[in-house]
């Protein structure tokens, strides 16, 4: 299952502040349709611009849609429990990556 944060107006102040510390510090990272988005242990990604798609692969093989992550929306490792999780873009993208410290 994936999880996402909180809309409460206090938890939703401060992503706020989250994201604008970090756009002040990072790049924002531009993937075509198609790309691999790297998922890391500590790291969650926010949308800025695009669609991205999230899935697993069974040991089987078969390919599994977990959802579909669009602007203002996080995802990553660290926010799902399923194992083999891919996040793939579906249109062209324009990414945050948030690091834990």
């Amino acid at each position: 299952m994936v999880s996402t944060f909180s809309s409460h107006a206090g938890s939703s102040s401060n992503f706020r502040d989250l994201l604008e510390l970090n756009y002040q510090n990072k790049s924002v990272v531009h993937l075509p349709a198609g790309g691999v988005v790297p998922l890391l242990k500590q790291s969650v990604w926010v949308v800025v611009r695009g669609l991205v798609k999230l899935g697993a692969v069974t040991e089987p093989g078969d390919e599994l849609l977990l959802g579909l992550a669009g602007p203002n929306q996080p995802f990553g490792e660290c926010l799902s429990d399923v194992e083999a999780y891919e996040a793939i873009t579906s249109t062209d993208c324009d990414l945050l990556c948030l690091e834990s410290g």
